[in-house]
């Protein structure tokens, strides 16, 4: 009798400890849960300006690569498209090949630690959805609307004609547009009037993306990511989607990868000028763009150049306007100087603002930069190249 009342008694309090263990545990998984932080929330808090690389394939390879950067303190965006077909040195072939060379051999990882290398800078997260779901997503979020500057007809997988101007597409056509983007006009996926059309498309999808209340759904955002294969989860991209409904949608800078086609092993191969040089320093100059503390937008805040060519060097301002186009600035006027004997390269500002002047005599090492103040001026600063200038930098 006694034995057993001992055993219930025990059985009793082993119930009752039982029970505030779990209790403690469920607590313990309750106050963690509110105060983890998610991996986007982190990254914020560590840098400035978030890097993504979103990426769309079909079974031949890959279709559009775009890198997203993003200031979710500043509001602040830009756009840098890839294509598929830059070249660069593969060390452990000994060769030169394309970007969808280490797509198609090793996949996404490859790909990335690639264009990191290529860029200078880290990819925070990774989106890879095939051409099928990208169709997918873009039906979940009702159609996207694209702006095209010139009416498009694409006849294959099936015709499809779509005018000028701000066309709404259905996941169909819009998987026909990236693919008509991507290899159907008939030249290099660098192509500029390419370049530009996935770049119109991405930047309608990231809207799309950023405002659409269906988003705000938790089931709608499960099956939204598992139609991607992303290194960014779910309680990331909530956060990640509110802070991008605060973005400059209508002042987002696009910029893409400069350089001159070469002719290697039957491919057509985009070289980026200056061993790539260049392009890294553009991402730099990007990234500090967004991180300009401003009530204007980036591409609000853009500065128009006006270049003229002081020596005899044939296509010098024109080669330079390339130059600082891929910086972000927008060339409006290239010519002659009045004479073409300049011996030294100058920066004028016409605005007022020095300080502008002197960020773009920083790109070519400039040292000459003076004011002339102008009622009307052709531009917010003019560049007079002197033959100290050799292409890339004024030497001394």
């Amino acid at each position: 009798m006694y034995d057993t009342r001992m055993r219930s008694s025990r059985l009793v309090v082993g119930l009752i400890l039982g029970g505030i263990v779990l209790t403690i545990l469920a607590v313990g998984f309750l106050v963690y849960s509110h105060v983890r932080v998610d991996d986007f929330t982190m990254k914020a808090g560590q840098k400035e300006v978030i890097s993504f690389l979103w990426v769309v394939y079909d079974e031949e390879g890959g279709l559009m690569t775009e890198v997203l950067f993003y200031d979710p303190s500043r509001g602040n965006l830009a756009f840098l498209d890839v294509p598929f077909n830059t070249g660069m040195l593969f060390a452990e072939l000994e060769r030169i090949d394309s970007l969808d060379y280490a797509y198609r051999q090793r996949g996404i990882s490859y790909l990335k630690k690639y264009v990191e290398s290529l860029l200078g800078v880290e990819m925070d997260f990774v989106f890879e959805i095939s051409l099928e779901n990208l169709g997918k997503v873009v039906d979940l979020l009702e159609g996207i609307e694209v702006f095209i500057p010139e009416e498009i007809s694409i006849k294959e997988p099936h015709r499809v004609l779509l005018p000028s101007g701000n066309v709404r597409l259905d996941g169909a056509k819009a998987r026909q547009l990236v693919l008509y983007a991507a290899r159907g006009k008939g030249s290099p996926p660098s192509d500029p009037e390419a370049t530009s059309l996935r770049q119109q498309f991405f930047q309608s999808f990231i809207s799309s993306c950023a405002q659409h209340p269906l988003l705000h759904h938790d089931k709608v955002v499960r099956l939204f990511l598992s139609l991607f294969s992303s290194s960014m989860n779910a309680s990331s991209f909530r956060h990640f989607r509110d802070v991008l409904g605060n973005a400059h949608l209508a002042g987002i800078v696009t910029q893409r990868v400069l350089g001159k086609i070469s002719r290697v092993e039957e491919q057509d191969l985009l070289i980026p000028h200056f061993q790539g040089d260049l392009l890294r320093q553009t991402v730099q100059h990007l990234v500090g763009l967004l991180k300009e503390d401003s009530a204007l937008s980036p591409i609000e805040r853009r500065v128009t150049l006006q270049i003229l060519n002081g020596t005899t060097v044939q296509g010098l301002a024109r080669r330079t306007a390339t130059l600082f186009e891929g910086f972000g600035y927008e060339v409006v006027s290239i010519g002659n100087a009045e004479s073409d004997q300049e011996e030294y390269t100058r920066i004028i500002d016409r605005r007022g603002d020095p300080e502008r002047a002197q960020n773009v005599a920083r790109i070519i090492h400039c040292t000459r930069v003076e004011s002339l103040m102008d009622s009307d001026p052709p531009a917010d600063i003019t560049i007079i190249l002197g033959r100290d200038f050799d292409g890339r930098y004024c030497k001394e």
